[in-house]
């Protein structure tokens, strides 16, 4: 019988995660640290809005090329200003399953490049994401409600968008920015 470890994220493991990222550790040391979602190594649920906003902040210093994220609730973001997952210099590389589960009220008001759900994606899979009531308004380049800059072999599969994009840069879509 197959018995799962469930632990809360205390304040230190939080330092210890973002401290971590910050040197560019491996993905090893980020699965070490107790993760309230984690199934196992490299495998993260994902439910509420403050896991969906870590993985965000974690992955401005790590690609998450071998990790799985799957979505297992809906998750309201609340309207609150969001930062994109993954960057120019460090795109998001891992897999996100969304499981067809919604996420509400993705808002950016941002004079940035790399605007959306994800700002840089390459080589990752993004599948059975569903955002609904997302208003994106970016000044810069790249800005797509899913993701702003879609790189290399990425494969994005049954994923939804309600809502609207308004750019005054280039290379807007109402799913992605750019693919290339």
């Amino acid at each position: 019988m197959d018995k799962k470890l469930r632990t809360t994220l205390t304040s230190a493991a939080v330092a210890a995660v973002i401290a971590a990222v910050a040197a560019s550790a491996p993905l090893s040391m980020f699965a070490a640290v107790p993760y309230e979602g984690q199934t196992e190594a490299g495998e993260y649920e994902i439910s509420t809005p403050a896991q969906l906003r870590s993985l965000g902040t974690a992955a401005l210093g790590c690609s998450f090329s071998n990790a799985t994220f799957t979505q297992t609730a809906d998750i309201d973001l609340g309207g609150t200003n969001w930062t994109p997952i993954g960057n120019d210099s460090t795109p998001f590389a891992g897999t996100f399953h969304g499981n067809g589960r919604k996420i509400k009220g993705l808002r950016i008001g941002s004079g940035g490049d790399y605007a959306g759900l994800f700002g840089v994606v390459s080589n990752a899979v993004l599948a059975g994401v569903t955002l609904d009531g997302a208003s994106i308004t970016a000044r810069g380049l790249y800005t797509g409600t899913l993701a702003g800059d879609v790189r290399g072999a990425s494969v994005l599969r049954d994923c939804t968008v309600v809502g609207g994009v308004t750019n005054i840069g280039s290379y807007a879509g109402g799913l992605v920015g750019t693919a290339r």
